[in-house]
């Protein structure tokens, strides 16, 4: 049997969309012919936004073997320490200190700070997880030298795993498939404070992009995007793998609803452009206007929201607190159950013209009407050329205004659809996918 290098930063019980995908492929790829030796970081070391869900590691198969190494991050470390020792309540006037004295002090401060950012970002180049990059190497070749490693297999991000991929590749010689799950350079929700630091991420993105044998993009306007940015390679080099769902999570869901509400759902992290802000003025004006109210209407955020002020001391000011609710991180078989007993699934997804959230195809799964909050873009067009639900711009208030009220007619006279999904949508069930993956891996093999 042929074995791959599958180097992943996100293996369960890390949780999330990445984790879902290697999962995908993970539990494929033996029935194909191919055995999967991962190397990723112990999640002891993984940075504390990364949610863990220990039960998805029982859809690890047993014959996946699975090699975790340290990370050590200095600098988080340092900033950990000093945010602890912070007085978080900012800068205060000390007894006896002039205005000008305490302007003098703020600029002090302003240049102080660029300074520190200066540091601490030259230190996570290309990203935070770059102190897992010399454990990685030196376990990777380990492995590639006892295990007759084939192929070479990174997904990113985080992008330290495909530098890891590239030198383990030059180093052994052996080819190498990376996997883009997001844009490297044209992300949305990766600003860069320092010209030069960018100057040095396209630089290694171009030499990743360069090296690697394939770059897997999982939507097909990132694909292009890659092609055009880079003319000068063979465009064969580009394919796009999307994302999709393992089925065997979605076979005894409960699909029985708690009670008689409109039940709207949206799982997964809301942070940074993310922001449910419009949406909830829109239930609240249609709360006031008596459209919807406790007993026939819920929404329900499923999730961490990692923005200031939106807690339920917000949904009170809206008056809302009946009709909203606020759901912590849950397991991910819990969380598709709330998906399966909804009427209604929620996507907030602005400003990505080339990405697809990864939740989306396991909305596909449950079979639901999906509201889409999102610019025009990948997403978009995805949801209109697959007939998955409505599309309205995430800042609209009016369309999402007009869009729930048409929920709530609908709902209330009987003839919303509700899931499961058809046979139709096992074209992304992840076996075709992992399928896909697989024939790129005997490319390799036959060019060596």
């Amino acid at each position: 049997m042929n074995k791959v290098l599958f180097i992943a930063y996100q293996i369960p019980p890390i949780a999330g969309p990445a984790a879902q995908r290697h999962l995908r492929f993970l539990f494929n790829l033996h029935d194909l012919g191919w055995a999967p030796v991962v190397l990723s970081v112990n999640p002891k070391y993984s940075e504390d936004y990364y949610n863990k869900d220990y039960s998805l590691t029982d859809y690890l198969d047993n014959n996946i073997k699975v090699y975790r190494t340290i990370a050590f991050n200095p600098m988080d470390r340092l900033l950990e320490k000093r945010r602890a020792s912070q007085d978080r309540n900012g800068l205060t006037k000390k007894a006896g200190t002039t205005e000008s004295g305490m302007e003098d002090e703020k600029k002090w401060r302003f240049y102080l700070q660029i300074f520190k950012d200066l540091v601490s970002e030259s230190f996570r180049i290309p990203d935070r997880q770059i102190g897992w990059l010399p454990f990685a190497l030196f376990k990777g070749m380990e492995l590639i030298r006892k295990n007759n490693i084939d192929v070479i297999y990174s997904s990113g991000n985080p992008w330290t795993t495909h530098l890891v991929g590239l030198v383990l590749s030059r180093l052994s010689r052996t080819p190498w498939i990376s996997d883009f799950r997001d844009p490297w350079m044209n992300n949305p929700y990766h600003s860069r404070r320092f010209s030069f630091i960018e100057k040095i991420e396209r630089r290694l993105e171009r030499m990743v992009v360069e090296k690697a044998r394939f770059v897997i993009c999982n939507t097909q306007p990132l694909k292009e995007q890659f092609q055009v940015s880079y003319p000068y390679l063979n465009s064969a080099k580009f394919v796009h793998i999307s994302n999709g769902f393992l089925q065997r999570l979605f076979d005894h869901l409960d699909y029985g609803k708690q009670d008689n509400r409109l039940r709207i759902t949206h799982v997964g992290n809301l942070y940074s452009r993310r922001s449910p802000k419009s949406l909830l003025i829109a239930v609240s004006n249609l709360k006031k206007s008596g459209v919807i109210n406790a007993s026939n209407f819920i929404l329900s955020l499923v999730g961490k929201i990692d923005m200031p002020g939106y807690d339920n001391t917000l949904l009170e000011e809206l008056d809302i607190a009946d009709i909203v609710e606020l759901v912590p991180f849950v397991p991910h078989n819990d969380a598709l159950n709330r998906l399966a007993q909804s009427d209604i699934l929620l996507i907030i997804q602005p400003d990505t013209a080339l990405q697809i959230p990864g939740k989306l195809f396991e909305y596909i799964a449950i079979g639901h009407p999906v509201f889409a909050l999102t610019g025009e873009g990948a997403t978009a067009e995805f949801i209109r050329s697959e007939n998955l639900g409505v599309v309205v711009h995430p800042q609209n208030t009016g369309e999402i205004q007009a869009a729930l009220k048409d929920y709530v007619f609908q709902y209330a006279h009987g003839v919303l659809a509700r899931g499961p999904a058809g046979s139709d949508r096992m074209k992304f069930e992840s076996r075709s996918l992992t399928e896909s993956l697989v024939e790129l891996f005997k490319i390799c093999l036959q060019e060596i």
